[in-house]
């Protein structure tokens, strides 16, 4: 039987859960931030973002299971999205599905948005894969804050 896996936006009792995902060190590795955060600092984020008209962060989920992973999108010049899985989900090919599909809904509620952006470390080949397979293109390479990085670009609009 095939789980059924749905999307809503995140709520105050995911923050425990999202700073978890972020200090697991599968995840540190491959985040531009690789130091572990502290849960005052992340709780300070998290209230910061909950409150930004320019910031969207959903929660995937099983339906009637585990939180998956979040997806978010950051609003400045450019759309850029970012995604961390629950590390109990990682390696199971659920990346690209929840890329995919958090692109979609958040292109259906931004109607006026064309373009969604990611950034991914250039040693990263699984979120490079996973952006390319849910419809993402490489658009150039670059360097931020000293290390090499990819820029895919997704081209859509509903």
């Amino acid at each position: 039987m095939t789980r059924k896996m749905s999307l809503r936006d995140v709520t105050p009792e995911d923050c425990r859960d999202l700073w978890v995902w972020r200090n697991n060190p599968r995840v540190r590795k491959n985040s531009f931030n690789s130091q572990e955060v502290k849960f005052e600092e992340h709780q300070a984020w998290f209230q910061r973002v909950m409150g930004d008209k320019n910031v969207k962060i959903y929660i995937a989920e099983y339906d009637g299971g585990p939180k998956l992973g979040q997806i978010r999108f950051d609003q400045k010049d450019d759309v850029l999205i970012n995604i961390n899985l629950n590390p109990d989900f990682l390696g199971q090919g659920l990346g690209s599905q929840l890329i995919a599909a958090s692109t979609a809904l958040f292109l259906q509620q931004h109607s006026g948005i064309k373009t969604i952006k990611a950034m991914i470390i250039d040693e990263n080949e699984v979120s490079k894969k996973a952006f390319q397979k849910a419809g993402y293109r490489l658009i150039k390479n670059d360097l931020q804050d000293g290390r090499k990085v990819c820029i895919f670009s997704f081209e859509g609009g509903v």
